[in-house]
This record gives structure tokens, C-alpha cells and sequence, in this order.
């Protein structure tokens, strides 16, 4: 609370405002679509598993794709005459597309590692909670540490720095590994969670960067939302898959089934950020911002035309 209080003041006094030139009209209908959408997949993917997976769940996951059908059409329809929740030719800019896929497995990876690896410490190592949260101490410390030069990193090498994130999180996650079991040293331990920590700072800054310097400036926000969209949606859904592998070994409550769970939480993520990596080689070189499109004044933006970087 005292650092979004100071946080909070410090951007009302120092930032400055802005304002755009047109006041498009919210697109209700659209955030109407959108959640239900994402209602129909979120919800039987976490409650699934607890309720026995019901039909109704499996009904749900079935109509996605009709209900996302139904969304593009409509945002496709309502931008003949307003402004549309979602900008549809977002999606034409190759790297804003591949960077959204590259924050579905990083932020899946992200959620659940946190979520297990505090289960784990206490249940499966027994520690105490005030052991367990200075365990995290080092993530956070390594985090700090790779985010104050991520930028820099990015600068000269590039994409690169993305795919050094992943390998330093797929290190971490390797540590931890080999870390589950009784009688392992507790450096271990603290080794991987300051591994995944730098991958993590060297990852986060760079991908909400180089997926926003591909967005023309007049569509910054809407790319934004997307981006913050699917976040939020990857971590909900990573945590909620790899829980149910944790959990189904978990399930006796002994302390052999958490650390079994715990390789097998281990094994998922370590794949999620294979898939990080991978992706992150498929990004352009090198970053750099689209030109404003002619149309940006307009309130109704045309459609949007890929720089020539990214062809």
C-alpha cells in the first residue's frame, strides 16, 4: 500500500497528461462477446477438474470457437461505424502476433511456478511460511537485477536477450528439479529460484516492449489491452493445467506425493518455457517503433499496414 500510494502520487504530479482527439463510444456489445468468450473457456478449465469435469464444462469448451467467430464478426461489423473494442488489424503485425503467443507460454510458466513452488516448500520440504516466503527472496532479488538492464540488453542484442531469459528460466526450473526430493541442499534450492528470477526480469520489460514498438503510437492502447488481456488469460489457464498434475500426485497430502507432484509442476513448466524460447527466436532481430498510420487522426482507423521491418 505505501508503494502505490507514493506511486500514485508521484504520477499525478509527474506525468503528463494526454488526451486523445477523439472519444470513441464504448463497443458494449463487443465486451459483452469477449466475456463471454472467455467465460465459456476460463471457467470449465479451473472448475473442471474439482467438479469431475461435468458435461457442461466440455459443452462450454466446445462452443469457443462458435462464440469467437461471433466476435470477430461483430468487431469486423461495428467498425464500418464506431471504434471497436478490439482492432482486428492488430493482428496483421507479424511480431504483435508472436509476441502474444510468446506471453501465453511465458505467463503460463510465471503463474503456476509461483503457485506450486509455494505448496511445495511448505508441504513438501516443510518448511515454515516465513522460510517459504524468504525462499522467494532471491527470485525477486534476480528479477530486480536483470530488469534495471534488460533494456540495454535488448538494444544490442536484440531478441537474443528474450531467448537468454527463457534459458535462464529453463535453468532454474532444472535446479529446482533436481532440488525436489528429501535431504537436498537448500542452496539448491535458492540457486534455481535466483536462475528463474533473471530469466524472468530479462523476459517481462523486453516482451511488453518489443510487442508494443511493432503497434503504430495511435493504437498503443488497444494493443495494450490485448496484451494485458492474454496475459492474464495465460496465467489463469497455465496455473490451472499445471495444478492438475501437481495435484493428482499431491492428492495423498504426504510429503512423497508433493514432491512427485512438484517434478512433474517442474517438467510442465520447464516445456512452457521451451516453447517461450522458441518462439522469442521467431520475433524480428531487433525492435523498433511503427510508423504512425495516416489515418491516426480519424476515429475510425483504417487498416493496418505491416512497416517493412516486419515482412
Amino acid at each position: 500500500m505505501p508503494v502505490a500510494a507514493l506511486a500514485f502520487f508521484f504520477g499525478y504530479r509527474r506525468v503528463p497528461e494526454s488526451r486523445s482527439s477523439a472519444r470513441p463510444s464504448l463497443d458494449l456489445a463487443g465486451v459483452g462477446l469477449l466475456t463471454l468468450t472467455s467465460g465459456m473457456l476460463i471457467v470449465p478449465v479451473v472448475e473442471g477438474g474439482t467438479l469431475g469435469w461435468p458435461a457442461w464444462c466440455w459443452l462450454s469448451l466446445a462452443a469457443v470457437p462458435f462464440a469467437g467467430a461471433v466476435l470477430v464478426w461483430w468487431e469486423h461489423r461495428v467498425r464500418a461505424t464506431r471504434q471497436p473494442l478490439v482492432d482486428l488489424g492488430l493482428f496483421r503485425l507479424r511480431d504483435f502476433r508472436r509476441g502474444l503467443f510468446v506471453n501465453l507460454t511465458l505467463y503460463a510458466t510465471i503463474t503456476s511456478f509461483f503457485f506450486v513452488l509455494g505448496l511445495y516448500l511448505q508441504s513438501g520440504r516443510g518448511d515454515s511460511p516465513l522460510v517459504d516466503g524468504l525462499t522467494f527472496v532471491p527470485c525477486a532479488c534476480g528479477n530486480f537485477v536483470a530488469s534495471l538492464s534488460s533494456s540495454a540488453l535488448l538494444e544490442r542484442y536484440g531478441r537474443s536477450t528474450l531467448t537468454a531469459g527463457a534459458a535462464f528460466q529453463i535453468a532454474g526450473l532444472l535446479a529446482l528439479f533436481a532440488a525436489a526430493g528429501p535431504g537436498q541442499p537448500t542452496a539448491l534450492v535458492l540457486g534455481g529460484v535466483t536462475l528463474f528470477g533473471l530469466g524472468q526480469g530479462l523476459l517481462i520489460p523486453p516482451i511488453i516492449g518489443v510487442v508494443l514498438s511493432r503497434v503504430p503510437a495511435t493504437d498503443s492502447g488497444a494493443a495494450a489491452g490485448v496484451l494485458v488481456t492474454v496475459q492474464q488469460m495465460s496465467g489463469t489457464i497455465g496455473l490451472t493445467l499445471v495444478s492438475l498434475g501437481f495435484f493428482a500426485l499431491a492428492r495423498g497430502g504426504l510429503s512423497g506425493g508433493y514432491v512427485s507432484g512438484f517434478r512433474v509442476a517442474c517438467a510442465c513448466d520447464v516445456a512452457l518455457a521451451l516453447g517461450t524460447l522458441v518462439l522469442s527466436r521467431l520475433l524480428s532481430p531487433a525492435a523498433g517503433r511503427a510508423p504512425a498510420r495516416r489515418d491516426s487522426p480519424s476515429p475510425l482507423p483504417g487498416p493496418i499496414r505491416e512497416p517493412p521491418g516486419n515482412r
